[in-house]
């Protein structure tokens, strides 16, 4: 759309694990390979779509998010980064595993809290999928993941995750561990997410125009 083709929804997820320690191989199945398949799945399918969405859409995958997400930041440090095109973001790592390994089902999305209308969107495509959504505020899990790179107030920054496990940054972080079904479902909500805001009309992203009339210009 000539409206909107300027405007970008970014969505990513980082390729890169734990280095191997002496003997110790770390495979980052759901840390962060789950993701990583997950991004590629949704690129495959939206490149195959008869129409195109509005807005353009940014598929990002980075690199040494272990090293204080190094790769994202120095996205956004780039000359030619222009944050001002970005209207939303959506970030995944640690997909296709149950919180804690007790929690089955669920999915936890960050970044919603000030925009009721996408909180409201998130919390019905849950239920389609028959995820249990956790709804957490981005403050309260702190900067755990590549989406820190973007947060701003001029748009809604998602951040789509399972949780930690008992594998977590561990050598048994392995393929035979993740939940298929489950990391399938998480796929679908994303990838339905990612869609609504990319053809977004203004209603998901009513707070960002609220907001930038009380937000002086960087």
């Amino acid at each position: 759309d000539p409206a909107f083709a300027d405007e970008f929804v970014l969505i990513s997820a980082h390729y890169d694990h734990l280095k191997p320690k002496l003997f110790s191989y770390y495979p980052g199945a759901c840390d962060n390979a789950a993701a990583v398949a997950v991004l590629l799945e949704i690129t495959k399918s939206i490149s195959q779509m008869d129409q195109r969405p509005k807005r353009s859409i940014c598929f990002a995958f980075f690199d040494a998010e272990e090293r204080m997400c190094m790769g994202s930041f120095a996205f956004t440090s780039r000359r030619d980064y222009d944050d001002a095109r970005i209207v939303a973001v959506l970030n995944m790592d640690l997909l296709g595993r149950n919180l804690l390994d007790v929690v089955d089902d669920s999915i936890i999305v960050t970044g919603a809290e000030h925009y009721a209308a996408l909180h409201n969107a998130i919390n019905l495509v849950c239920l389609q999928e028959q995820l249990t959504f956790i709804p957490l505020e981005t403050d309260l899990i702190g900067p755990v993941g590549d989406h820190i790179a973007f947060i701003s107030p001029r748009r809604p920054v998602l951040f789509f995750t399972s949780g930690i496990n008992k594998d977590y940054h561990r050598p048994t972080d392995t393929p035979d561990k993740l939940d298929y079904q489950l990391l399938s479902r998480q796929k679908a909500v994303v990838q339905n997410m990612l869609l609504r805001l990319a053809e977004d009309d203004g209603a998901l992203l009513a707070l960002r125009a609220a907001l930038l009339r009380q937000v002086p210009a960087l």
